[in-house]
């Protein structure tokens, strides 16, 4: 049995209006605005949820896309190679970014610090973020299995 769905319509007006959020500033004087009318099937409980975050509709969108990550990008890539090798505990907590990684991300936190990011490089920093937080996580297990396998 399929669960039923409601059909939450996004307003041209509602959408616009996250655009007008003074962090976003200097996106709109790039003159990268627009606004799509989009009607999209969700279950109902989804959109009781999003009932009371109309006016953040667009940026919760965004930000879901960007926590997705792309299989394709070479640093989310570089993460699943390894994992798919089925490393150990112990090669989980010794595994560093490669070179390239670490050169790319000083050169992006470079141009962060300047202010000079491109919106490509700011997602791509964005999702190096995510990459370093879910490292982090993982790195975090395999310690506590460590710790777990000593202690028994």
């Amino acid at each position: 049995m399929t669960p039923r769905r409601a059909k939450q319509k996004v307003e041209t007006a509602k959408v616009e209006s996250f655009w007008r959020k003074p962090s976003l500033t200097q996106f709109r004087e790039k003159g990268n605005i627009g606004a799509v009318q989009v009607t999209i099937e969700i279950p109902d409980q989804v959109a009781r949820r999003l009932e009371g975050q109309k006016a953040r509709l667009a940026e919760i969108i965004d930000c879901g896309l960007k926590q997705q990550g792309d299989a394709r990008s070479p640093h989310w890539r570089e993460v699943i190679e390894f994992l798919a090798t089925g490393p150990s505990p112990e090669q989980i907590i010794a595994l560093r970014p490669s070179e390239a990684t670490t050169e790319r991300s000083n050169a992006l936190l470079y141009k962060n610090r300047e202010s000079q990011l491109s919106e490509a490089e700011e997602a791509e920093l964005d999702e190096m973020e995510q990459v370093n937080n879910f490292m982090t996580a993982l790195k975090l297990e395999a310690r506590k299995a460590l710790s777990a396998r000593r202690t028994s």
